[in-house]
């Protein structure tokens, strides 16, 4: 069991309640950043850093990025600087400040886009024709919703009762093109089908690829049925809270 590293405790109330004006959340959000970071830097063993890290991370998972009144996609935005910026502490810290650099340089370009400061690294790849791709945010979630229907079809139901199961859940919609998510039936038809294109190595998103492949991979060690069930149930919230993120930041 890893050591938890005690946070520093603020004064006034927490960042993450989203009741102070924007600036006053943001300098608080930032001196409890710094009081992080110096946790890591001071950490006297590397286990003791993995463990400030680790809190760290916990801590910025827990700041909800559906307040009122936020803006669209910003909070979130945030929390991938302070994990960057965090992740590059770590490093600094450990001795691999060529680690750490490309996780600041990253940290600064989030952080620019809040300021409305764009970089050629995040420029549209030009396209020719079609429509355009989705994100490898969709196609990740779109990924645990194929893995799901999978192992519920390895657990030995239909492939329709599985469809039934997925248009259950209405939640998912955000993963289908636009178009489709007024169909009573989409939902389950488009997971079908991500599940075929994954299986014959057609998505062209390395990421998602990925996600499916290792939740396939975790199937393989599930043999009983209900085991296979809840590993889909697993998977299948996943996808539910990635959906929900896609929403929210689309909105």
């Amino acid at each position: 069991m890893r050591r938890r590293v005690r946070l520093p405790t603020p004064r006034r109330k927490p960042y993450p309640s989203m009741t102070l004006p924007m600036t006053a959340q943001e300098q608080h959000a930032e001196q409890t950043t710094a009081a992080i970071m110096a946790r890591i830097a001071k950490a006297p063993t590397r286990a003791g850093k993995v463990s400030a890290l680790l809190d760290a991370l916990d801590w910025c998972r827990s700041i909800p990025v559906d307040a009122k009144g936020a803006q669209p996609g910003r909070l979130t935005r945030q929390r991938r600087i302070f994990n960057a910026t965090a992740v590059g502490q770590f490093f600094h810290a450990v001795g691999r400040s060529d680690l750490a650099d490309d996780f600041h340089a990253e940290a600064s370009i989030l952080s620019d886009l809040d300021r409305g400061i764009d970089h050629d690294t995040l420029k549209k790849a030009p396209r020719k024709g079609g429509h355009a791709p989705h994100s490898s945010v969709v196609w990740r979630a779109r990924a645990y919703a194929a893995a799901a229907a999978d192992a519920l079809h390895r657990a030995g139901l239909p492939m329709k009762v599985v469809k039934r199961m997925i248009d259950g859940h209405p939640h998912l919609r955000p993963l289908l093109d636009k178009k489709r998510r007024a169909s009573e039936h989409a939902l389950g038809d488009a997971v079908e089908a991500w599940r075929e294109q994954f299986n014959s190595g057609s998505v062209d998103n390395f990421e998602a690829t990925n996600t499916y492949n290792n939740c396939r991979r975790i199937a393989d060690d599930y043999s009983v049925s209900d085991e296979l069930k809840r590993h889909a149930d697993r998977l299948l919230l996943r996808a539910l809270m990635r959906a929900a993120e896609i929403e929210r930041d689309s909105s």
